[in-house]
């Protein structure tokens, strides 16, 4: 469902990327967000781009209702708890809006940890983003997205 387009009718608005090169998220104080790290490769982005910093920024006038999915893996210490956030940038209110969260805990070092996280309709107008964090409700030490986890974002009708 495309609105006001002058393309190709039924594009699949949103995208998706992955990380293809892991890194450890900053170290921040307990209970702090921080963006997650590594290396995302983007595919598939119709009327959005992708900076390298794991966001989606929408570059359309039309208002769209959006909805993202992660799936992925984080490794961490030994019994760390984290939480995986959604975060929206209102660019018309120039600040950030939470979604939706996904809890996740680390059975061991070396283990990595399954985590989902499917979000609500989002209303995103022109430079709003869709970026994913992470923080570690243990202590202060970092978590690593591996390789091969992904983030979509599809329009809903």
């Amino acid at each position: 469902h495309v609105k006001n387009c002058i393309g190709i009718a039924n594009t699949d608005i949103g995208g998706t990327w992955a990380i293809t090169s892991p890194a450890a998220s900053s170290t921040p104080p307990i209970d702090t967000y921080v963006k997650v790290a590594g290396t995302t490769t983007y595919s598939n982005l119709q009327w959005f781009t992708g900076p390298t910093n794991n966001g989606f920024v929408s570059i359309t006038t039309v208002t769209l209702r959006m909805t993202v999915m992660f799936s992925g893996s984080f490794t961490g210490g030994n019994n760390k708890v984290g939480s995986l956030r959604v975060r929206h940038w209102d660019n018309s209110l120039e600040t950030y809006v939470d979604i939706v969260s996904a809890r996740f805990a680390i059975g061991g070092p070396g283990i990595s940890e399954n985590v989902i996280c499917i979000s609500p309709p989002i209303v995103m107008d022109i430079s709003d983003k869709i970026e994913l964090w992470v923080a570690n409700l243990s202590d202060g030490s970092s978590f690593t997205c591996d390789s091969g986890s992904i983030f979509q974002l599809h329009e809903v009708f």
